[in-house]
């Protein structure tokens, strides 16, 4: 059987260097296609991910030390500021770190494994940095809207 065009995934590791292999594992072989300006940005979209559920993560943990004799928080309300429906205490403070990081998984996905449009390949660190602090933003809102509510309560 002869095989004609290009293979689809092709790895070659040449010398004895210990990356190579670390980065065929992390980031797939199809990085190895995309090139060197690329492949640093998906890099650094995962490292900003990363280090935005991380802050996610600590803004959470900490409110829930602030708010550990609330058996349940607040998660919407109307808009005149009532209560519209409560969720457990764990379960409120890890939704948006959860939501986030499902999101900013695949902004980075996307950051990886879709060629952008010419020209506009500097443009993807602005993006998954946008997608972060939208997300770090909405979460401290909720954090704060928690807290005047439970202060208001008591």
């Amino acid at each position: 059987m002869v095989r004609t065009g290009k293979p689809r995934v092709k790895l070659e590791y040449s010398g004895s260097s210990a990356r190579q292999p670390l980065r065929a594992f992390l980031l797939g072989a199809y990085l190895s296609e995309i090139g060197g300006e690329l492949m640093t940005q998906a890099i650094l979209a995962m490292a900003i991910a990363l280090v935005a559920v991380a802050l996610l993560a600590a803004m959470s943990l900490r409110a829930n030390r602030r708010f550990q004799m609330e058996p349940r928080l607040p998660m919407q309300w109307w808009l005149d500021g009532s209560v519209t429906w409560t969720a457990p205490r764990r379960v409120a403070l890890a939704f948006t770190p959860v939501l986030a990081a499902i999101c900013l998984a695949a902004v980075v996905a996307l950051a990886i494994f879709v060629k952008p449009r010419v020209g506009q390949e500097h443009l993807v660190t602005p993006a998954i940095l946008a997608v972060a602090l939208v997300c770090l933003c909405v979460h401290a809102v909720h954090l704060w809207m928690m807290r005047r509510t439970v202060q208001r309560k008591a």
